[in-house]
């Protein structure tokens, strides 16, 4: 976690005088495989902005880096990294960026599912920006999230463990669960009721499963629904429905 706000490699210019052409390496090992939450990031709380100058910066293979500000990487020589996410602002300065490619991978996003992400990315509220210009391709994504500042940093944050969170434009819902059907009065009398049943033999089965019901019973060949009398409970149910005491 970064809680500061400039990092600076000084290298070593000789003398009196410290140089700012040092190396600026983030777990330049890198990782097998992508995980699906950042790996490095800023501090949520204090949305600190965060600018890293040098000469040449290094982030290893399949690292995220999520920051809650703005995120300025400043360098004379090349700069590589991974995912990048900042909530206000990317800039990116170096002789050269390259991205760390990688495959598509599961992020968890903030509501505890997960979802697919793609490819590699940087994004945020505001369209990143690389100088020299970068242009993105199917493998490489940039892009802005299409949220306020203030919702992006709720969607960077698993909360019940406090995750800092990678971030992809692809997020969406989790499937739905697929609508219960609309069953006519005939398909409930002919799955559940068989000839000649008293309905006060069949109530639980029906209310087990709930089928939606805002018709009228009907009779139909040797086939009859007779309600009890007193049938007020199972009316409610119908959503005061008429019902048939045919």
């Amino acid at each position: 976690e970064f809680l500061g706000y400039l990092i600076t490699a000084q290298g070593g210019s000789g003398g009196s005088t410290p140089g700012s052409d040092g190396q600026i390496q983030l777990a330049p090992v890198g990782r097998t495989t992508p995980v699906s939450i950042a790996t490095m990031f800023g501090n949520e709380t204090i949305q600190n902005d965060l600018t890293f100058s040098g000469g040449i910066f290094t982030m290893g293979q399949n690292e995220a880096f999520t920051g809650y500000g703005s995120l300025a990487i400043n360098c004379s020589g090349s700069v590589t990294v991974g995912d990048l996410i900042s909530v206000n602002m990317i800039s990116v300065t170096g002789s050269s960026t390259a991205f760390h490619t990688r495959a598509s991978c599961d992020l968890l996003a903030a509501g505890g599912y997960l979802y697919t992400s793609p490819t590699v990315h940087a994004f945020s509220t505001t369209e990143p920006l690389f100088t020299p210009p970068f242009t993105p391709s199917p493998l490489i994504r940039t892009g802005t999230v299409g949220l306020t500042p203030a919702a992006f940093i709720t969607a960077l944050v698993y909360t019940p463990d406090n995750f800092a969170l990678n971030y992809d434009i692809t997020i969406g819902p989790p499937a739905p669960i697929p609508p219960t059907p609309h069953y006519t009065s005939e398909q409930i009398v002919n799955m559940f009721m068989v000839a000649n049943t008293q309905m006060s033999t069949q109530y639980l089965p029906v209310m087990k499963i709930y089928y939606p019901y805002s018709g009228r019973l009907l009779k139909k060949v040797n086939q009859y629904v007779k309600p009890e009398s007193n049938f007020t409970f199972f009316k409610t149910w119908m959503y005061e429905s008429q019902v048939s005491k045919d």
